[in-house]
């Protein structure tokens, strides 16, 4: 832990040390791994390490270390504590801990955004790999624990106000996407489903994604104006040579 500290929470440009220390983990949990069944128990105190008190540490720290937390996703998904390491530690409420820290996640100030951002996008991370091997779960996750109104409602859409506090809590590129890969997989449940698409219906019908000013409610094609004077569906038929051609 004293070696994580140092090479992470102190130092978060240390993208080396990070890397080494990662290296290390995996070859640790390697050799743990071709031990016998007693012999693995004693490996427990590596995964309490690891998960209950590294995953929060750098989610408290100052700085960001995502190369922890890619290393416990990525460990997630390859591996079941309780079946290759007959380690009894309770995955299942580590991974409630990190929904309840994405749901009480509040806009920061700009010096701070960028940061606790990723983290929320690397708790994304973590759960998504987790539901992947443990799907029966997806029904609590996203009911229960209210991780889809969590995404639709707070993360990525919000009713248009002055306040700007009020605005959609998620607003880096990457953090939107990683929420929805985990609506996504959250969808694989139809009661998930069927409530993702109940918001969604109404905010295709109200159009209450948008604000009062009516450029917002311009809508712009991504693809590039035709070269040639013949309108087509590429461009949609908004080339001016088009009207001039047809309307002299």
């Amino acid at each position: 832990m004293s070696i994580f500290i140092n090479l992470t929470l102190d130092n978060s440009n240390n993208f080396e040390g990070q890397n080494a220390f990662v290296s290390f983990l995996n070859d640790t949990i390697e050799v743990l791994g071709r031990l016998s069944p007693s012999e693995k128990k004693q490996g427990e105190v590596l995964f309490q390490l690891i998960f209950e008190d590294m995953i929060f540490a750098v989610l408290k720290s100052q700085c960001m270390s995502y190369s922890i937390l890619k290393f416990v996703a990525d460990f997630l998904y390859k591996y079941n504590l309780k079946i290759h390491f007959q380690c009894d530690l309770n995955i299942f409420n580590i991974m409630t801990e990190l929904v309840q820290y994405i749901k009480h996640h509040q806009q920061h100030l700009a010096a701070s955004k960028n940061m606790e951002e990723l983290k929320i996008e690397a708790c994304f991370y973590i759960l998504q790999q987790y539901l992947q091997n443990n799907q029966s779960y997806l029904q609590f996750f996203g009911q229960d624990l209210g991780l889809v109104s969590e995404i639709l409602s707070n993360g990525v859409f919000k009713l248009p106000s002055l306040d700007k506090s009020q605005a959609p809590k998620y607003t880096s590129k990457s953090l939107i996407k990683r929420a929805f890969d985990m609506l996504s997989l959250l969808c694989m449940n139809e009661m998930n489903f069927t409530s993702a698409i109940d918001f969604l219906h109404a905010i295709h019908i109200l159009g209450i994604w948008r604000n009062s000013k009516p450029s917002s409610w311009n809508l712009y094609s991504n693809v590039k104006r035709r070269s040639l004077q013949y309108s087509g569906l590429k461009n949609l038929g908004c080339s001016k040579k088009f009207f001039h051609s047809f309307y002299p």
